[in-house]
């Protein structure tokens, strides 16, 4: 099981629409992954690709910041 601050990898498909808060664009999670993200964890977009307000399609590694929230 991956614990705090090892890579778990995201599918851009599997999140919701871009949204904005005061830490920056998020994205939340809308089915588990394979590599144990859950529905509704947030992920801070950063530098991921975008189009049209949603993280692009293709794999990404993303590590756990926070309870239920990955960078």
């Amino acid at each position: 099981m991956n614990g705090p601050g090892k890579p778990k990898r995201l599918a851009g498909e599997n999140t919701g629409e871009v949204k904005k808060a005061k830490f920056g664009r998020y994205a939340l999670v809308q089915a588990p992954t394979m590599s144990g993200l859950s529905y509704g964890d947030t992920i801070v977009v950063g530098n991921k690709p975008m189009k049209d307000g949603y993280i692009m399609g293709g794999d990404y590694k993303v590590k756990k910041v926070g309870k239920k929230k990955y960078k």
